[in-house]
Formats: C-alpha cells, structure tokens, sequence
C-alpha cells in the first residue's frame, strides 16, 4: 500500500517526465529546422552548430533518463536495464 507520500514523489516523477519530455520535443523541434535551413549552399559553420547540437540533445536525453531512473530507483520501483551491445 502507498502512503501519501510515495503518491507525491510518484506524482512529481509524472510532473517532470512530462515537463522535460515537452522540452526536449521542442528542441529537436527547433534543431530540426535549423538543420533544413543549414542544407542552404555556403552554410557551414551552420551545419557544424545544429551537428552539435543533435549531439547535446542526445547527452541531455541520456541524462535525464539516467536521473528519472534513480528517482524510481529510490522509490522501489526500478526498471533498470543494462543496453544490448553489439558483437562485433
């Protein structure tokens, strides 16, 4: 049985999924366009700053993910998973 107090640490883990998953959207959103903006001839340098940028997107996502599970982690409801690495 949850007490009133997992029901709240349960309900802000929603709250910020959603807020980050929300902005995380726009930002690819924005790079996005950038990046078709940036196929123009003579836009290098703005090729390299929306290249960055995807990079950024996904470090930001990995570590909101690594974050989202040490909430869960602390709340007993881990669903922790170790990624599949290719044999090469």
């Amino acid at each position: 049985m949850m007490d009133v107090t997992d029901r709240k640490q349960a309900s802000d883990e929603v709250g910020l999924r959603v807020v980050v998953s929300h902005q995380l959207d726009a930002v690819v959103g924005m790079n996005w366009m950038l990046e078709l903006a940036a196929q123009s001839p003579g836009c290098h340098r703005r090729r390299a700053t929306t290249s960055r940028t995807r990079a950024n997107q996904r470090r930001l996502a990995t570590l909101v993910n690594d974050l989202l599970d040490i909430s869960r982690s602390r709340a007993g409801a881990c669903r922790c998973h170790r990624p599949v690495k290719s044999a090469r």
